[in-house]
């Protein structure tokens, strides 16, 4: 069956859509410059990758167990801060949703 591709294809989908949410979590928290990939690193269930947010760095932990996403941005004065965690479910329903038109 296609059971290993899909989920690949669906881990692949939640990293893609935790990258955008951090773009727009940049946006709104009106940080200048746009967001790039530094390093990607996995352990086990758990993926790390950090990221140039213009004055401050970002850190995206994806935790497949709890199917969240978590964002910190650093600075050397405040040191690492949690800004948001994201439910990848939730995001998955609220994409499909839009795309089907519906708010």
């Amino acid at each position: 069956m296609n059971a290993p591709r899909n989920t690949t294809m669906l881990w692949a989908s939640a990293i893609a859509l935790g990258l955008l949410a951090l773009v727009q979590g940049v946006r709104v928290a009106d940080w200048p410059g746009e967001a790039r990939a530094e390093m990607v690193a996995r352990s086990g269930v758990v993926t790390v990758m950090t990221a140039d947010g213009g004055n401050d760095d970002v850190l995206l932990v994806l935790d497949e167990r709890a199917e969240t996403v978590s964002i910190y941005k650093t600075d050397t004065r405040n040191g690492v801060q949690h800004v948001q965690t994201l439910s990848l479910p939730t995001l998955f329903t609220e994409a499909r949703a839009r795309a089907l038109g519906r708010p």
